[in-house]
């Protein structure tokens, strides 16, 4: 976070931006809702849908790039 907020604070880019700020050719990413970066490197996707019962499947788009999931490490 301290990183962030110092690239931030250095650059004038936000430190909570939309998926465009850092990947605008990729025209998958224009129609994304609830999706967001914190920085280049945390990716953040809301999961609230009262259609889908508890434990169904969820499913996010990620851009091309190298991706790790937070809690597989």
């Amino acid at each position: 976070m301290y990183t962030t907020l110092f690239e931030s604070s250095y650059s004038g880019a936000p430190s909570i931006r939309d998926m465009i700020f850092d990947h605008p050719e990729d025209p998958e990413v224009y129609n994304l809702k609830g999706t967001f970066l914190w920085g280049k490197n945390v990716k953040v996707t809301v999961n609230i849908d009262i259609q889908k019962p508890t434990g169904g499947n969820f499913t996010a788009y990620f851009p091309k790039g190298k991706w790790y999931d937070y809690e597989g490490h």
